[in-house]
């Protein structure tokens, strides 16, 4: 889904929206080179734009379409450092599975109970729920 809070969208400038589409259509025709090259100049040049969150998102599932896993964590956790952000969520669950690749699963279950915790109710926490049952069940 492009952007889920159409207030984000309504709130940022109509150059920003135009950048952060472009770049998004880029993702979408799997041009990812040329999309991340796009999203980190929209990084560059909006740093604080309310589409700032959404577009570091989009850069971290970039990063781990294209197999550069430190890249997309690096992303994801810029994502979690605004809690209000609406991707948060989201990205926290890609951390974690981040983590369960690594064999880091300390850091993953960490990561899942911080986000039920967090953002109680969200989808992603009903997720990292259903992730955290199955590791606890598998390690005992």
């Amino acid at each position: 889904d492009l952007i889920q809070n159409k207030a984000t969208l309504q709130s940022a400038s109509q150059a920003q929206s135009q950048a952060f589409n472009k770049a998004y259509g880029l993702l979408l025709n799997k041009q990812y080179t040329q999309a991340i090259s796009a999203f980190t100049s929209f990084v560059k040049t909006y740093p604080k734009s309310p589409l700032l969150g959404d577009t570091q998102y989009w850069l971290g599932e970039l990063y781990l379409a294209k197999g550069q896993p430190d890249q997309a964590s690096a992303q994801f956790r810029q994502v979690i450092t605004n809690p209000h952000n609406e991707k948060a969520p989201d990205a926290m669950l890609k951390l974690a599975a981040i983590y369960m690749a690594y064999g880091d699963t300390a850091h993953a279950k960490e990561m899942y109970q911080n986000l039920i915790h967090d953002y109680p109710g969200t989808e992603a926490a009903q997720v990292a729920q259903t992730r955290l049952k199955s590791l606890t069940t598998n390690n005992n």
